[in-house]
């Protein structure tokens, strides 16, 4: 399937307040799962601690 043949709904601005905020609570419900969105982000390395750019 090709981008083009894929219908998309727009959600609205507070469907999307909405979506951001239940991602938000769901990264933040265990340490694990916020330490795993903090390493997909580059933010904490593979050894729990600040990545590079974050340190001081």
């Amino acid at each position: 399937m090709h981008a083009k043949d894929k219908t998309v709904r727009v959600m609205t601005l507070n469907e999307r307040l909405a979506d951001m905020r239940a991602h938000g609570a769901q990264m933040r419900k265990t340490k694990a799962s916020a330490l795993a969105f903090l390493k997909r982000a580059g933010i904490v390395d593979d050894s729990d601690e600040l990545a590079q750019p974050f340190r001081n």
